[in-house]
């Protein structure tokens, strides 16, 4: 009957410690949530391709009559920071973000896109929902 009380509660108290440790982190996490709005504008001359990944967030891509690509970011992070960038490599325009590793809600970034209509496009989102305009 004894053993039985100290087990449940030497258990009980690692599982408060635990509980008290994430609820802890938790709130911090919430206290360092911050969403910001990063733009980007690159000519078109010379890009053939804009290829966009992203670890979580929502893609739209709209296609109009313009000689720039121009991005519009809207990026959340929480304890950790979410990484963000765009850049040419060769004749492709590359737009990406990454979430750290590990437990933080707050890792998204939600992209608005405007190319010029002929550009090729290829956008991926890990969690998230992308929308391309059709190629005319």
């Amino acid at each position: 009957m004894m053993a039985n009380r100290v087990l449940w509660t030497v258990f009980g108290s690692i599982f408060l410690v635990m509980a008290l440790g994430w609820s802890a982190f938790g709130l911090v996490g919430l206290w360092a949530h911050d969403e910001f709005v990063v733009e980007h504008h690159q000519p078109a001359a010379g890009i053939t391709t804009l290829l966009v990944r992203s670890d979580g967030g929502s893609v739209e891509v709209r296609r109009a009559e313009t000689d720039e690509i121009t991005v519009t970011a809207v990026v959340s992070r929480g304890l950790f920071a979410t990484e963000q960038s765009a850049e040419v490599v060769g004749e492709v325009y590359e737009v990406r973000d990454a979430c750290p590793d590990g437990p933080d809600p707050w890792c998204s970034v939600d992209y608005e896109i405007t190319v010029p209509r002929d550009l090729v496009v290829d956008a991926r989102s890990e969690d998230g929902r992308v929308t391309v305009d059709p190629a005319p």
